[in-house]
């Protein structure tokens, strides 16, 4: 006579789930405004994507979260190193690691931050292609991962990585390689406890047609929209990617498509757009610097017009970034002397248990800081 099993076999294994922290743990992204929005940070298990075009902030989070990651979990880290697979210039990413590393420490000097100890549990590794990340993921990961103490695995651009693919026009060929690649990070962050957050491009793709209702993008009544572009099939996103994603009559959606998109667990785009300062730049000799510091303009004649303005503004942000070492400073003046700066928004577009939200945020030279509502130009 066969074994029944047990009525509550089901049930216990939830309970179990529900009880095991691995399953719940967040990692903090360094900012409450930013893990407000994230209900509490990243998920500490699964992939978490977050795409945008080039300089809108991707590899500036993942550094920030490879310090975050070394936190013990009661500080919102999850008390281990990180590893970073990379396809962007050595010499750059290492630059801007140690200068997170050193506002980090002084942060978290009670903790016994030091910058040197928090480099020295970062693992960088170079890979040029899909090929070899694939390498990386099946045979010299798993060694890594069963010997030391790693939280972390990011991979930056995972995109770029299947570009080569992309341009050779085999689909197929990408479309298995992606969900390859996908089952192998989910099972390395279920074996070895680790969170996944790997970066994407972004393509635009021209809007010639939009098969919906007109009006708001955002109205609750419109369930999605079929984006149609020359000789490509439809696309079909949701409301809160085409308010994220829809600006001057294109589409800026994730690259890799729809087969990737249904393999990762939780989708964070970032956005960047021009909106002006609240004062001119005429009414004030100071110049707030992307560090804090201040640097003075040269009072302006008032005839001098607005070429003037912007030459003094171009060596000023140029000095800047020679001096700081750090992005370069995003204020511009239009054609009337008003002063413009760079606004960058975090998107929630899908999460298993996050609602979709924004957030605005900046670049500093220590580090990604949201932007409350109320300080918004």
């Amino acid at each position: 006579m066969a074994t029944q099993a047990p009525r509550h076999s089901y049930a216990q294994r939830a309970s179990s789930l529900a009880r095991d922290r691995r399953h719940t743990r967040k990692l903090s992204t360094g900012c409450p405004l930013l893990d407000a929005s994230l209900g509490g940070g990243l998920d500490a298990r699964g992939i978490t994507e977050i795409a945008g075009a080039a300089g809108v902030g991707k590899t500036q989070l993942v550094l920030q979260l490879m310090l975050q990651v070394q936190l013990p979990v009661e500080y919102g880290g999850l008390g281990g190193g990180a590893i970073l697979l990379h396809s962007a210039p050595e010499q750059a990413t290492t630059k801007r690691l140690r200068q997170l590393a050193d506002a980090f420490s002084v942060r978290h000097s009670r903790l016994g931050a030091e910058p040197n100890r928090l480099l020295d549990h970062v693992t960088m590794g170079k890979v040029h292609s899909a090929e070899m990340l694939a390498e990386m993921l099946s045979r010299h990961l798993p060694q890594i991962l069963a010997t030391s103490r790693v939280r972390l695995l990011v991979v930056d651009s995972f995109g770029a990585l299947f570009r080569a693919v992309d341009e050779r026009g085999a689909a197929l060929e990408r479309s298995s390689q992606l969900i390859a690649h996908a089952h192998r990070l989910k099972q390395l962050s279920d074996d070895y406890d680790i969170a996944v957050v790997v970066t994407n491009e972004a393509t635009d793709k021209p809007i010639e047609q939009i098969a919906a209702a007109a009006g708001d993008i955002a109205a609750p009544s419109l369930q999605s929209l079929s984006l149609v572009s020359c000789n490509r099939p439809s696309v079909t996103v949701s409301p809160i990617e085409a308010k994220a994603c829809c600006t001057s009559g294109k589409m800026t959606l994730p690259a890799l498509g729809l087969s990737w998109s249904s393999c990762i667990n939780t989708r964070l785009f970032l956005t960047r757009r021009e909106v002006y300062a609240p004062t001119p730049l005429a009414r004030t000799a100071f110049q707030p610097l992307s560090s804090g510091a201040c640097q003075r303009l040269p009072s302006p004649l008032r005839d001098a017009g607005a070429q003037a303005y912007a030459s003094a503004l171009s060596r000023v942000a140029h000095d800047a970034a020679r001096w700081h070492e750090v992005p370069p400073l995003e204020l511009t003046l239009d054609a009337g002397c008003r002063q413009t700066r760079v606004a960058r928004t975090l998107h929630v577009l899908f999460s298993p248990r996050l609602p979709s939200g924004s957030c605005d945020f900046e670049i500093l030279q220590e580090g990604v800081r949201g932007v409350d509502d109320g300080t918004r130009a």
